[in-house]
């Protein structure tokens, strides 16, 4: 069973506020522009991917499609491609999975000390993603790679209270997100030596009948 440090503690309840806080915070946080009667206007590209940080916000959130927001942001999506229905449905079935990988994410943050009970493709799949979220919160928000400094806004994070979280936030949760991928890493290789173990048993029960 894994057990955790003071320090991984502390780092742990910060990545769960950040995780667990409610996302969507108003059109005017994603920069969206609307008419006098609150309907909002999609023009160029940039539009188009702040509605779509709004829309993958709601998701998180679990907001209802019957909801005020959500229904004005998906008229305004099929009024932008109302030409191209394929488009369309793709861009929102793309941020569902987006959203569902969120889910995921947290369903392994109740489970670090059961990871058993978690599909090995699931498993995969964030182990990958949380590898994603260390390199940009090292290499981008922290300015280990001044490559990508110009991206550094794009993934600063509010609270509640409208401060952004601190350099020493951000560094304490690349750590926890580490902490916790080495953890799944660990699940996947103790795995994958129990299937070998099985079919270098079998292997052998079947070469032994053989015989």
């Amino acid at each position: 069973m894994w057990k955790q440090t003071q320090y991984e503690g502390e780092a742990q309840q910060i990545g769960k506020e950040m995780m667990d806080e409610k996302i969507f915070k108003g059109f005017e946080y994603y920069e969206l522009t609307q008419d006098s009667d609150g309907n909002i206007i999609l023009g160029d590209y940039n539009d188009v991917l702040n509605a779509r940080r709004a829309r993958m916000d709601m998701l998180w959130d679990n907001l209802s499609q019957y909801d005020i927001n959500f229904v004005k942001l998906n008229k305004a999506f099929n009024e932008k491609f109302m030409s191209d229905e394929k488009l369309l449905s793709r861009i929102y079935n793309e941020d569902k999975e987006i959203a569902l990988e969120r889910d995921k994410v947290l369903s392994i943050l109740d489970n670090l000390d059961n990871l058993s009970s978690i599909d090995t493709l699931d498993l995969l799949a964030i182990s990958l993603l949380l590898s994603d979220i260390s390199n940009i919160e090292k290499d981008i928000v922290l300015g280990g790679n001044t490559e990508f400094s110009e991206l550094k806004d794009l993934f600063l994070e509010k609270k509640e209270s409208g401060e952004y979280y601190t350099d020493e936030e951000y560094r304490e949760l690349a750590n926890y997100v580490d902490c916790v991928n080495y953890q799944i890493q660990l699940e996947l290789i103790q795995r994958s030596e129990n299937k070998n173990l099985n079919n270098d048993k079998n292997n052998n029960d079947k070469n032994n009948k053989e015989e």
